[in-house]
Order: C-alpha cells, then structure tokens, then sequence
C-alpha cells in the first residue's frame, strides 16, 4: 500500500512538474525570451526517459539556436540528433548545411562516421558514402576514404548500385595512392558488377595492366 501512494506521490509531483514547465516556456515564448526558453528545453532533456523524448527536446532546442542564429550551438545539437535518429535524412542534410557555413568538415566528417556505426541497412551506406566524400574531397584525406569506401563494399548487397559506386570510388583512390597490389582486388571485382560490357573489358584490360605492372617485366 504504502509503495503503491509513493509511486502516485512521485506521479504526480512529475505531472505537476511538467504543467509548471509547460506555462514557463508559454511565458518565455511571449515575452521573446529565446535563451531562457533553451535552457528549460536542456532542463528537460536532461530528464527525458526514452530517445524519442530526447529527440523532440533536441529538435526544439535546434529550431530556437537557429533562430538567435547560434549555428555553432545548432550543429552541436544537430549532431546529437542524427545520433538518435541515423536513419533520418534530414538529419544529415541539416548538418551539412551547417558544416557549410562553418567551415567544420571534419566535425562533419566525424558525427557521420559515429552515425554510421549506429544505423543499419542502406541507412549506414548512406552515411558512410557521405563521409567517404567529405574525407576523399572535403578533407583531402584518401586513406580514410579509402576505408570507409572498403566497409560499403564489404555491407552493400551483391548488385546493388552502392557497391558499385564504392568499387569505382575505391579504384581512383588506390590508383591515386599507387597501391596497385590492392586495386588489382577491386578491378577483378569490377570486371564483374560493371553492368556494361563495355565497361567491364575495360576493367579486365585495366586489371591486366596493372597486374602486369606490378611484377615487371622479367626481360
């Protein structure tokens, strides 16, 4: 019994928390005072209980950063978000878009990356082929594009164009970076799922070549 009025006590004093947060935030929304309403909406991330809450706290707190044009404090939030919710889109084009305007690609680079490692299915393709071009083009770096571009290739289903997009990636940036043992993989890899004839005879050509190049010439 007396567990049962505890549980109904803490029930309440919860319910009654959160009418007194809700007519806070209705007067910070009247009088225009965007900070203050932040800080309740953090208050109450703090407490939320399941991500979906967390979620509709951070999007809150996004919408109001954007508005006192905080894109600093909007990325950071942003990239919480796509955190919780990989599989969301919008996510992902909203960060960009703030990466963008401030120069954070690296950032950029590494909320999808951790995202990524988070999501599933074409959800995590997405996001790794996203953060092979921000490193491969963006961050000059090819080393790591070469990886992320190895790991779609490795989770993409057989003949989807995915995986196909990664082997070609995959082959420019070997062959930028000299390492003909591993490119002579991709092309053999390539000479198979190019849907063209035409294209996988080059493939085939190209693996030759470079096969041929990378034992020398015994004469």
């Amino acid at each position: 019994m007396a567990a049962t009025e505890g549980g109904a006590r803490s029930a309440e004093a919860t319910a009654a928390r959160r009418r007194a947060a809700s007519l806070l935030k209705e007067s910070y929304r009247k009088q225009g005072r965007v900070s203050e309403l932040i800080r309740v909406l953090e208050i109450e991330l703090e407490a939320a209980e399941t991500p979906a809450e967390r979620a509709e706290r951070i999007r809150g707190i996004v919408r109001l950063r954007l508005e006192l044009g905080d894109l600093a404090g909007a990325f950071e939030d942003t990239s919480a978000l796509l955190l919780l919710e990989p599989a969301e889109a919008a996510h992902r084009v909203e960060l960009t878009r703030l990466a963008a305007s401030l120069g954070r690609q690296v950032q950029l680079a590494e909320a999808l990356g951790k995202a990524a490692a988070l999501a599933e299915g074409s959800n995590r393709i997405a996001l790794l082929a996203q953060a092979a071009a921000v490193h491969r083009s963006e961050l000059g770096n090819a080393a790591r594009a070469t990886e992320l571009n190895r790991a779609i290739l490795a989770d993409a289903p057989a003949g989807d164009a995915a995986a196909l997009r990664a082997a070609r990636d995959l082959d420019q940036l070997l062959a930028e970076q000299g390492l003909a043992a591993e490119r002579c993989d991709v092309l053999e890899q390539l000479a198979t799922m190019e849907p063209e004839a035409a294209a996988r005879r080059a493939a085939r050509a190209e693996l030759s070549r470079s096969a041929w190049a990378e034992v020398g010439d015994p004469e």
